[in-house]
């Protein structure tokens, strides 16, 4: 496994702790996703074509809703809310009916708070930990409380971030888009 270039070999000396952001970074939502649409009848006039897009316009009004939010300086929405009623424009906007798909089938500017908690249950200092994840506003948010930062690349995740920024701006950036992907390349960073 090659070594990313980005890689400070002191950016991670001293952690003891890494915290994960899941979805997206942990786990492939998209797949899961679709399969999860596939399991249920397509509504008219949908066809099972037109899932895989739906799932990335799906991911993708949800980060515009949430920023909007966020850029308001309203308090962080209930993620769950806002995914629903996401999917409900977007359906209805291809001609769907509403609430075609009930909640079996549906199933923040990270606020500080989140970050503190994980640190006073790790019983760490922010220094001593890493916060990993596939969106640049997780990172911003634990650096900003002072903890290092681990960015790992997917295909599906902030597609409107300038990556050259993001590169900038945290301790260790990965490439997770290739057949190893983030999580190994990472762990091979640690001699895991």
């Amino acid at each position: 496994m090659a070594v990313p270039s980005e890689f400070d070999s002191n950016a991670l000396h001293n952690i003891q702790a890494l915290v994960f952001d899941l979805m997206g970074t942990c786990t492939d939502w998209h797949t899961s996703v679709v399969s999860a649409m596939r399991q249920h009848p397509t509504p008219p006039p949908l066809t099972d074509a037109d899932l895989p897009p739906l799932a990335l316009a799906w991911r993708a009004g949800f980060f515009h809703a949430i920023f909007a939010s966020f850029d308001a300086g309203e308090a962080a929405p209930d993620i769950d809310i806002v995914h629903a009623q996401v999917l409900d424009a977007l359906l209805h906007a291809r001609g769907v009916g509403h609430d075609v798909w009930g909640a079996d089938v549906r199933e923040s500017l990270p606020s500080p708070e989140i970050y503190l908690k994980a640190l006073a249950l790790l019983g760490l200092r922010p220094e001593q930990t890493a916060m990993v994840a596939a969106h640049a506003y997780d990172l911003r948010a634990a650096a900003n409380l002072g903890m290092k930062t681990v960015y790992i690349q997917r295909p599906t995740e902030d597609p409107e971030e300038d990556l050259n920024a993001i590169r900038a701006n945290v301790d260790v950036f990965i490439d997770g888009t290739g057949v190893e992907g983030g999580l190994l390349t990472l762990a091979s960073l640690l001699s895991v």
